[in-house]
Parts: C-alpha cells; structure tokens; sequence
C-alpha cells in the first residue's frame, strides 16, 4: 500500500513539475540545471542527521543514477517547453513496457513468482492492459502534430526512464532508506544539475542572464521546480523502494494527464476529458494495487 500511496503524491508532483516548465518555457538544460543544484543543495545539510551509507554498490548506483537523471530531466522540460505538458507526458506509458521488461530480466525471480500465481500474474497484465488502453485514449485527445513530436523526442528519454527506476529501487534497498534519500538527492541530482548547468554555460554563455526580466523568470521558475522536485524525489524513492516491480510506478506516473487536465481547466484552458478513459485508467490503477497490495 505505502508504495501505492507514494506513487500517487509522486504522479502529482510529476505533473506539476511539468507545468512549471510549460508556463515559463525555459531551455531544459538550464531549468534542470538549476533544479538539481538547488535540491542537491537542501538535501545536503540533511547528511548531518542521517547514517552516512557505506557500500560501493550503493555508491555506484546513485552516481550512475546522477548521469541518467541528467539526460532525462534535460529532455523532460524541454520537451514540456516545446510541445506542452500533456503531449510529453503520453509518452510515458512505453515505460511501462520497458521497465517491466528490464526489471524482470534484472530479477527473472520475481517474475517467476508471478508465473506460479496465475491469478496474480493475469490481474497484474489486466490491470497494465487497462491503464495503457486509457492512457492512449486520453493521449489521442492532444493535437497530433506535439503528440508526434514529443513521442520522436522523448523516446531515448523513456528508456533511460525505465533503467533510472531500476537504478533508484535498488539504491533504496542497497542501505537505510533515509540515508538512500538524503544522499540520492544531495549527490545523485546534484551532479544531474552541474552536468546540466555546465552543458548550457557551454553551448549558450550567460547572455540569457544579462536581462533584468530573464533573471526574475529563472528564479521564480528555479524556486517552484526546486520545491516541487525536493518532494518529488522523495515520494518517488518511498515508491520505489516496496514497489515490487518499478515499472509499477510508471504505471502510477500516467495519471500526470489527469493532474494536467484538471490544472489547465483550473488555469483557464479547459479541453475536452475523454471520461471512458480516464475511468478505464482509475479502474487499472486500483486493480494493479489489489493484485500487488503486498
């Protein structure tokens, strides 16, 4: 259940994150670079308090996870500035297939428990099956030409997603969680934003910057993601660390439409919400908890 629950705080966030780069249309090496040095920055006093986790397993997997998150974040935002949060975020569901794939390559015995419980296993592809279907109804309600557009650009992204998931499920349970989390966000996202940051003071200098009015966008945009971010990386490591499978939690990360919609008609954009869908979507998620409650 604590998997379930974090998933979905996750999934808001998620959302959120998206919005803010939609409304303020930043180049998604800068806003990701100033998100992961911020966090990383809010995280690090956090050390003081927490065991310092030893292990060079764990210490490979959160520097391993720092330079994934730094290509996908970059691609994520950017992709939110130029085609819209709704159309970046349909691509989300091809993690599902992927995560679930790798994830049961990298621990094939927890997919052969599933294969000696029929029902479990049938209810856990049913339950997928109906979110994926919902997902793409809901996905067919974007205009055409972003919904291409993102699916072309995000696509490297997807599959670096699905690995991260991996990644970060393991560093949770590689040590104390609380120790995994405050050190995943003070190391892991802070070399995903210095890496950002460096490849955008290379390829584009500081000009942006020299405008009065472009420095107020930057901060204001850099202090919503920071506080959304900080809460998504730990709602997303609580997730990740009882999910049983980490492409579950991809699963959940498809009701970031369902935010997004809900935010545009609140911010005056109301579309069209192809309700079949979205139940067929609620109706998948609460079965994937029932057959995974454990």
């Amino acid at each position: 259940m604590e998997w379930f629950v974090a998933g979905v705080i996750f999934a808001v966030l998620n959302a959120i994150t998206m919005l803010i780069n939609q409304h303020y249309k930043l180049n998604g090496h800068l806003i990701s670079g100033i998100r992961g040095i911020c966090v990383g920055f809010i995280y690090i006093p956090m050390m003081f308090i927490v065991e310092f986790p030893r292990g060079t397993y764990f210490w490979s997997l959160i520097i391993a996870e720092g330079l994934l998150s730094a290509f996908f974040n970059a691609r994520l935002y950017s992709s939110s500035a130029i085609y819209g949060a709704a159309a970046t975020s349909t691509i989300s569901v091809l993690a599902i297939a992927f995560g679930a794939f790798f994830w049961w390559i990298f621990d094939y015995r927890e997919f052969l428990s599933l294969l000696h419980s029929p029902e479990m296993f049938a209810g856990t592809i049913c339950a997928l099956a109906l979110i994926i279907i919902g997902f793409k109804g809901l996905s067919r309600s974007q205009e055409k030409t972003s919904r291409k557009g993102a699916i072309g650009y995000m696509m490297p992204a997807v599959i670096v997603f699905a690995i991260m998931l991996i990644v970060r499920k393991e560093a949770m349970t590689a040590v104390n969680f609380y120790s995994a989390t405050v050190y995943y966000g003070g190391v892991s996202i802070l070399i995903s934003g210095m890496f950002n940051m460096l490849f955008y003071a290379k390829k584009h200098g500081v000009d942006f910057l020299e405008k009065k009015t472009n420095r107020i966008k930057v901060l204001k945009a850099g202090i919503l993601m920071s506080i959304a971010s900080a809460s998504t990386i730990f709602f997303g490591n609580l997730s990740s660390e009882y999910v049983p499978n980490p492409a579950y939690v991809s699963a959940l990360t498809l009701m970031s439409p369902l935010v997004i919609f809900a935010m545009d008609y609140y911010l005056g954009r109301p579309r069209k919400l192809p309700v079949a869908s979205a139940l067929m979507m609620i109706i998948g998620l609460a079965s994937l908890l029932y057959f995974n409650h454990n």
